[in-house]
C-alpha cells in the first residue's frame, strides 16, 4: 500500500481513537488507564486473543484498567484479589450482576438468575439452590457415570474427533436427564438438535443495537430468532408434560423439584421463570462444563506426568489429584473470563472512584495467572492445590459473592467423573501438534480446534508406565522393507546433506562421553555417526549401534570396515525388543525416535541400561513446538508424504516420565535436542532425575 493511500486510513482511525475517548470521558468522568483503540478494535482482541490481551493490559496499565467494548460498552476490570474481595463481600446493593448481564437476554430470559438483581434474585436464588445441595449432587453423579460410560463405550480404537464436540453431547444428556428428566432417546435427541442450535448463535450477542432486527431468513438475528421460538416451544412443551405426571411428587430431576417449590409467600414459578432457569442451567451447565473438560483432556494428554500420576492415584481408589485435577484445569483455563457488575452509584474500588452506570470486571482470567498467587502460574500443576488452599477470591472460576454459580460443585463432580471415566479406560493422543489456544465464542473462553483428539487402547483400567504412542505411524515391517530397498542409495546422498554434520556433532557432544565409554546408538542407519563417536570415546571405548534394517546396517558395515573401527559392534535390533548383556554410559536416538513405531518401550528398554550419572539423548527432526513451524509447513507435508518418520513427534512428553528434560531447537527448529540425565542407582522415577542445563553460553527452552 503506497503511504499517501495510508494516511487518510491512518488518521481516520486516529480520530475514532480520540472521539471514543472523549466520549467515554464525557459521560463518566476520569476511569483508569486502558488502551486507546476504539470498542471494534479492543473487542477483536478479546476474541481472538483474550488471555493474552487481558493480561497485557494489565502488564501495561496496572491492577485496574478501562476497556470500552461492543455491546458491552466501557468497562473496568479489576484484577487485584483483595479489591475484588472487598468488592464481593461488601455492600452489594450497588452491585448489579443481572444488569450488567443485560445482553445475555436474549438467550436467557428477563426471568433468568443470571439477569435479575436485588429481592427478585433472593428469590430465585432461593428457590433453586435445593436442587443443587447435598444429597442431589449424589443423584447427578450417578447419572453422569451412566451418561459418561454409555457415551465412552461407543468410542472405537482409531476413531478421530473433537474433544468438546463429544463433551458437549455427553454434558447435554446428563442435563436433559438431570435437568429436564428426560430419558426417552427421540426427546433427547429432538431437544439437542433444537436446543444446541440456539446456544452456536452466542456470537449474536455482540451484534450492536443496529443489527438486532429480522431482516429475512438469512439475516443472523432473525435466524437467532427463530431458533429461539422453536427452542422455547419444546420447552414449554416438557413443562407442560411434566406438570401432568402423575408422579410428579415422587420425581428427583430438577424441573419435577422447581415445579414443586414454593417461595415464602407459598407462590410457584411461573412457565416463564421455569423456560428461564432452564435455558441458564441449560447454557451455565452444558457449555461451560463440556468446555472445561475439552480443556482438561488438552492439558492432561500434553503432560504425561500429571497424566501417569492420575491414573495411578485412581488405581489406588484415591480421588485428591483427582479433584486437584479439575481445579488446575479451573485455574489454568478458566471459561469466564470475568465477572460483571454494574454500579448503580459511585464507589471507590481497588483506589479508584467509579462513578455511576459503569460495568465492574473481577478478572478472573487475569487473576488465576498472576505470578504472586500461583508461582510458574502457566504451568498445569495440579499439586498447587494438594500442598495448600488457594488464597481466598484468588480462585474464581464460578465467580464470588452472594452471585457464585448455584450449580458449581455439579460442574466439579461432573468433570471428575468424566475423566475419571476417561483416563481410566482409554488411551487418546492429541492429533494437533501444538496446545490449544484460548479464544472467545460468545462468552466463553472455549480451545481454538475444538482439541481434536485419536482414540487409542480401549483396555480397561491399565496403568501405562511410559507414555509414548503413536497410533499413526506405520507398522515396522513397512518401515524396514523401505529402508531396505534405499539403503545403498540413501549411503550415497547422505553426505551431500550439509545440515546433517552439524546437527550430529551437537547430538554426540550432549552425550559428555569420555574416553573408554560404552554408548549406544539406537537408529545407527548407514553408520553416519560412527565417526563422531568414535572420536569421543577413542580406541577403549565401545559403540553399539542398533538399527532394524539389515540393508542400513550392511551400508555401516562396510564404513566400519573401510575405517578399520574393531571397536564397533553393528546389531539387527527392533528397540522396542532391545536386548544387551551390559550397560551402557550414554543412549543415543540419532533421528530414529520420529520412525520406532512404538518409542515408549524402545525408552523404556534403553533407559534400564543407562548407568547412573549417564545422559539420554534424541536428537531428530520434527516441528512440534517449533517457533517457526508455520512457516516451514511446506516441509512438514513433504516429511508426511514421503519420510517414514512423524514430523510432529514429542519425545520430550516421553522423557518427562522420567524425569524434567532440557530441550534445545537448532537449525531454524527444524531440529530439536532432548536431553536427560540418570542420577539414580535403582529404577528411575521423576524424583530421582534432574534438568540438565548446557550449552550454558545460550539461551534456552525447557519443554514442560
Amino acid at each position: 500500500m503506497r503511504f499517501s493511500a495510508f494516511l487518510p486510513r491512518a488518521g481516520l482511525y486516529y480520530i475514532l481513537v480520540v472521539y471514543a475517548r472523549i466520549m467515554s470521558h464525557h459521560a463518566y468522568g476520569p476511569l483508569p488507564p486502558g488502551p486507546h483503540a476504539p470498542a471494534s478494535v479492543n473487542t477483536a482482541r478479546l476474541i481472538q486473543r483474550p488471555l493474552q490481551s487481558l493480561l497485557g493490559w494489565r502488564e501495561r496499565y496496572g491492577d485496574v484498567f478501562t476497556v470500552p467494548l461492543l455491546v458491552f460498552g466501557v468497562g473496568v476490570y479489576v484484577c487485584d484479589p483483595s479489591a475484588i474481595r472487598e468488592m464481593l463481600t461488601g455492600e452489594q446493593s450497588d452491585l448489579h450482576a443481572g444488569e450488567a448481564n443485560a445482553p445475555l437476554s436474549a438467550v436467557l430470559g428477563e426471568r433468568s438468575l443470571l439477569t435479575l438483581d436485588g429481592r427478585e434474585h433472593l428469590r430465585q436464588r432461593k428457590l433453586l439452590l435445593p436442587p443443587f445441595q447435598g444429597a442431589a449432587i449424589q443423584n447427578f453423579c450417578t447419572v453422569i457415570r451412566d451418561v459418561a460410560a454409555a457415551d465412552i463405550g461407543s468410542w472405537r480404537e482409531g476413531e478421530r474427533f473433537l474433544m468438546r464436540e463429544r463433551m458437549r453431547a455427553l454434558t447435554f444428556e446428563v442435563i436433559v436427564r438431570a435437568v429436564f428428566g428426560v430419558t426417552d432417546r427421540d426427546r433427547i435427541k429432538r431437544l439437542r438438535s433444537t436446543l444446541v442450535s440456539v446456544l452456536d448463535m452466542q456470537a449474536v450477542l455482540f451484534l450492536p443495537d443496529m443489527l438486532r432486527r429480522d431482516l429475512g431468513r438469512f439475516s443472523p438475528w432473525g435466524q437467532f430468532q427463530r431458533r429461539l421460538r422453536a427452542a422455547d416451544a419444546l420447552i414449554y412443551e416438557e413443562i407442560a408434560l411434566r406438570r401432568s405426571e402423575p408422579n410428579l411428587e415422587d420425581r428427583t430431576d430438577v424441573l419435577s423439584l422447581l415445579l414443586r417449590a414454593r417461595d415464602e409467600n407459598d407462590q410457584p414459578m411461573t412457565d416463564v421463570e421455569l423456560r428461564d432457569e432452564l435455558m441458564t442451567m441449560l447454557l451455565a451447565g452444558h457449555e461451560t462444563t463440556a468446555t472445561g473438560l475439552a480443556f482438561a483432556f488438552d492439558l492432561l494428554l500434553r503432560n504425561p506426568r500429571v497424566l501417569h500420576r492420575l491414573r495411578e492415584e485412581l488405581l489406588a481408589d484415591d480421588d485428591t489429584y483427582l479433584d486437584a485435577v479439575v481445579s488446575e484445569t479451573l485455574r489454568l483455563r478458566p471459561v469466564i473470563d470475568a465477572n460483571a457488575r454494574t454500579l448503580t452509584k459511585p464507589r471507590t474500588i481497588g483506589g479508584w472512584d467509579l462513578p455511576a452506570g459503569i460495568r465492574v470486571y473481577p478478572a478472573i482470567a487475569v487473576v488465576h495467572l498472576r505470578e504472586d498467587l500461583y508461582p510458574q502460574p502457566h504451568e498445569f500443576r495440579p499439586e498447587r492445590f494438594i500442598d495448600g488452599e488457594a488464597e481466598s477470591y484468588a480462585w474464581l472460576p464460578f465467580g464470588g459473592g452472594i452471585r457464585r454459580c448455584i450449580g458449581a460443585s455439579l460442574a466439579q463432580a461432573e468433570m471428575a467423573e468424566v475423566i475419571r471415566t476417561v483416563v481410566s479406560s482409554v488411551d487418546l493422543q492429541p492429533t494437533r501438534p501444538d496446545p490449544e489456544s484460548v479464544v472467545m465464542r460468545g462468552i466463553t473462553l472455549v480451545p481454538q480446534h475444538g482439541t481434536p483428539v485419536v482414540v487409542g487402547r480401549i483396555d480397561g483400567k491399565q496403568s501405562r508406565t511410559v507414555i509414548g504412542e503413536y497410533p499413526n505411524r506405520r507398522p515396522l515391517g513397512e518401515i524396514v522393507k523401505g529402508y531396505d530397498r534405499v539403503a545403498r542409495l540413501y549411503s550415497t546422498l547422505e553426505p551431500l546433506y550439509l545440515i546433517f554434520p552439524p546437527a550430529r556433532r551437537k547430538a554426540v557432544a550432549a552425550l559428555n562421553l569420555k574416553a573408554g565409554d560404552v554408548v549406544l546408538e539406537i537408529g545407527a542407519g548407514t553408520g553416519r555417526n560412527l565417526p563422531y563417536l568414535i572420536d569421543a570415546v577413542g580406541p577403549t571405548g565401545t559403540v553399539i549401534a542398533v538399527d532394524a534394517s539389515e540393508g542400513m546396517l550392511a551400508e555401516a558395515r562396510k564404513l566400519t570396515e573401510r575405517h578399520g573401527w574393531s571397536n564397533v559392534q553393528l546389531l539387527r535390533q527392533d528397540a522396542a525388543q532391545l536386548q544387551l548383556d551390559r550397560d551402557v554410559n550414554a543412549v543415543l536416538f540419532s533421528l530414529s525416535y520420529s520412525v520406532i513405531p512404538e518409542p515408549g518401550p524402545a525408552l523404556a528398554r534403553a533407559w534400564k541400561l543407562l548407568r547412573p550419572a549417564a545422559r539420554l539423548v534424541v536428537m531428530d527432526m520434527g516441528l512440534t513446538d517449533s517457533r517457526h513451524r508455520r512457516a516451514l509447513g511446506l516441509i512438514a507435508r513433504l516429511l508426511e508424504k514421503l519420510a517414514p518418520g512423524d514430523p510432529y513427534s514429542r519425545p520430550w512428553d516421553d522423557l518427562a516420565i522420567y524425569g524434567p528434560v532440557a530441550t534445545e531447537r537448532f537449525l531454524l527448529g527444524l531440529y530439536y535436542l532432548c536431553i536427560l540425565e540418570k542420577v539414580a542407582s535403582d529404577e528411575p522415577t521423576p524424583a530421582r532425575s534432574r534438568c540438565l542445563r548446557f550449552y550454558a553460553s545460550k539461551p534456552k527452552r525447557s519443554s514442560r
